[in-house]
């Protein structure tokens, strides 16, 4: 007996579709079960029903829906962004942003991993900032595993764990790969361009430039590859020549993977909220479906339990409904999954469905839902989710907390934002200590640190090269709200620094789940200066001199150069074409304004951290206007990168508006001493009431008082 939904598109066409008979029902209920975190990638069923989801809580989680239980779970360093495959084998392939493919039995045992971060050879040079396996897996008729990685390749596995072959795209591959006979395989990158490459050895058959950001997996009908893109079209390609077809408009950006139906249709769904069928032999639009949310969602199609259809539709939106549609585009039935709770945010369907023998298997928020097929025939089901409790703080005692930890972000606006950076975001934490405050009590300044791509023992998860950001927050403590103000800063996506004018968080309400809005702003930079910065900000983050010392060979010198002149041609393309134009981003005034949620919660003690940092010196230089602090340490083992100088009005507290991620220097001295310095622009040094403070993550160390020259404490 074969898997019902074995992989992302359920088979090697990518279709989309599974069509059989609902067999008589084996009395499974509607269900749900949480995970530890959002869930963004595409459930896999096995022949037992079994259901296989990965989450951003960094665990694969093995849900059997007729007990209404986890059978197992297994951990790996990093968020599971992308979907699971089923191994004809008997074994789960499991991608993981730590930079490892597992595979592990049914259960759940680990029997071994290929890790893209280890025993890189001098042609996987690569200027990407990650190394996460967002390519969801893809199993060939032989058993081969592929996978694209945000390292910009392309991996072809055997089904023991060893590298068959690598090919270069021009960007991260986020899309799972398809499958045409004589033995080819046909990728899609963010670079914009289809690949057609032989199975055996990834050798190049044919490139066809979209000329639009690729996301959505490609699919095959016949001689056709037909292939969605971020820009709104869908495509269609000779999949032997790679000769475009016909093109068709979609409204705004598209996310999904397009579905293959049994009469020849290909079906859509469109970031507008609409599902549109178009004939594919007659090129033209069969019927429409206007949903009133966000559709990132993934339609998938099969069978109709009630038979009045030859196939119903079935899929998710980002307001939280669950919807089937019949061939001819009708609603047959819509669920709310959100509970009837006035403190539960309304949930988010981001990945896509998967069908399983008795009913469907869909991510909602960070549950994994079942719904049998014929759900809706009967009074509707209730459906008992089980939370923790909800930490609730009374707002007065909030504001009084010195030490807090932000983190489940989720932005809602503008709809491109979780399209692109969603399980990026879903990953950080932004750590605040709160180092002054004013003699009534209702403004403080506070220390952001923001840690990317490394763990609790300093070692790096899936990146080349971690990222630590420091951000001066100003903050004030109202009736009913506290706000946090920092401006100026660098914000992580993905591994690029990404230069905001404003990140605000404000919390108005002492549930602590989802109890802070946040705003994001970029002011009237426009998309030429904002995408010049993001690679200026890039620039400083991977400084050319760090590339340079990791020469060792001519060899690692040309394929430095290739790299750098792929990257400049896609850079090129994306400026040139303005890919942002259909993304909604910019408002008319070249602004953008980014509007999500978060969680601000008192850090727990556990992760307080105590410095094992001494100042040994500080001076101020009035005339060069710049600050220099040594520190030691009597472990060699100490992180200094959290290491940070913040300069503020002693008066007011207001930080000075600098990018302190940017300015703020770290020089090694030896194992154990270390030098920060920070150098003040003059147009922002002409008060006489500037106070330095150097701190440790949310520890600080000492306070000094710039002017006079000659400092005091």
């Amino acid at each position: 007996m074969k898997p019902p939904w074995p992989s992302m598109r359920q088979n090697t066409s990518n279709t989309g579709a599974n069509m059989f008979a609902i067999p008589e029902s084996a009395g499974i209920a509607a269900s749900a079960v949480a995970t530890g975190g959002l869930i963004f990638s595409t459930p896999v069923i096995d022949e037992q029903e079994i259901i296989y989801a990965g989450s951003s809580d960094h665990s694969l989680y093995a849900y059997n829906p007729r007990t209404k239980k986890i059978q197992w779970t297994f951990a790996t360093k990093e968020v599971i962004d992308s979907a699971a495959a089923l191994h004809p084998n008997g074994t789960i392939i499991v991608p993981s942003g730590d930079g490892s493919i597992y595979c592990i039995s049914k259960e759940g045992e680990k029997l071994w991993s290929f890790d893209v971060t280890k025993h890189r050879t001098h042609d996987q040079f690569s200027f990407a900032t990650s190394y996460w396996w967002e390519g969801n897996i893809a199993i060939d008729d032989e058993g081969y595993i592929y996978a694209g990685n945000d390292d910009f390749f392309l991996y072809c596995i055997t089904p023991e764990g060893t590298l068959k072959w690598k090919f270069r795209t021009g960007l991260f591959i986020w899309a799972s790969v398809v499958f045409g006979a004589p033995n080819i395989v046909y990728a899609s990158s963010f670079d914009g361009a289809v690949y057609a490459l032989w199975r055996t050895d990834g050798t190049l058959l044919w490139k066809t430039d979209m000329r639009n950001p690729l996301i959505a997996s490609p699919a095959i009908h016949g001689d056709i590859l037909l292939q969605c893109t971020l820009g709104g079209t869908l495509i269609a390609l000779n999949r032997h020549t790679g000769q475009k077809l016909w093109t068709q408009r979609i409204p705004q950006h598209v996310y999904a993977s397009p579905l293959i139906t049994p009469d020849g249709n290909v079906i859509t769904a469109s970031s507008s909220g609409e599902i549109l069928a178009f004939s594919i032999a007659a090129q033209s639009l069969v019927w429409s479906w206007k949903e009133f949310s966000v559709i990132r969602s993934s339609p998938v199609l099969g069978p109709d339990p009630e038979k009045k259809s030859p196939y119903l539709v079935y899929c998710g939106n980002a307001d939280g409904h669950l919807f089937a549609l019949d061939s001819a585009g009708a609603l047959r039935w819509r669920f709310q999954t959100t509970p009837k709770d006035e403190h539960t945010q309304k949930f988010v369907i981001n990945g896509s469905l998967a069908l399983g023998t008795y009913g469907l298997a869909a991510p909602v928020g960070k549950y994994i839902y079942y719904l049998p097929y014929n759900h809706y025939l009967s009074p509707a089901p209730d459906i008992v989710i089980t939370r923790p409790p909800q930490l609730i703080i009374p707002l007065a005692d909030l504001a009084q907390t010195n030490t807090y930890i932000l983190d489940n972000i989720h932005i809602t606006s503008p709809a491109i934002i979780p399209t692109l950076d969603q399980i990026g975001l879903q990953s950080l934490d932004i750590v605040i200590g709160v180092i002054a405050r004013s003699a009534d009590e209702q403004t403080f300044l506070a220390h952001g640190t923001l840690i990317f791509g490394r763990g609790e023992d300093g070692a790096l998860i899936g990146v080349p090269h971690s990222q630590t950001y420091s951000f001066a927050f100003y903050g004030t403590i109202a009736e009913k709200h506290i706000t946090f103000t920092a401006q100026n800063i660098f914000f992580e996506t993905s591994g690029f620094p990404f230069p905001l004018d404003t990140l605000q968080l404000q919390t108005s309400q002492s549930l602590i789940e989802s109890n802070t809005t946040l705003r994001a702003e970029v002011i009237e930079r426009g998309p030429i200066k904002t995408f010049a910065s993001i690679i200026l900000a890039y620039n400083s983050a991977h400084p050319p001199q760090s590339i340079i010392r990791s020469i060792q060979s001519i060899e690692d010198v040309f394929y430095i150069i290739r790299a750098f002149v792929e990257l400049l041609i896609v850079s090129t393309k994306f400026l040139v074409r303005k890919y942002w134009d259909t993304w909604d981003l910019f408002d008319d005034r070249g602004s953008i304004h980014c509007v999500g949620m978060a969680s601000l919660c008192p850090l727990p003690a556990s992760q307080n951290n105590t410095s094992m940092w001494t100042i040994t010196s500080f001076s101020f230089n009035e005339l060069a206007k710049k600050i220099q602090a040594q520190l030691e340490t009597t472990s060699p083992d100490a992180s200094a990168e959290e290491l940070s100088i913040l300069v503020a009005d002693r008066n007011t507290l207001q930080p000075i508006p600098i990018n302190y991620s940017k300015l703020v220097k770290h020089k090694r001295i030896s194992n154990t001493r270390i030098q920060i310095s920070l150098h003040i622009p003059e147009m922002l040094t002409r008060s006489s009431n500037l106070t330095a403070y150097v701190v440790d993550k949310t520890t600080l160390l000492q306070s000094y008082n710039l002017y006079p020259a000659n400092p005091g404490k």
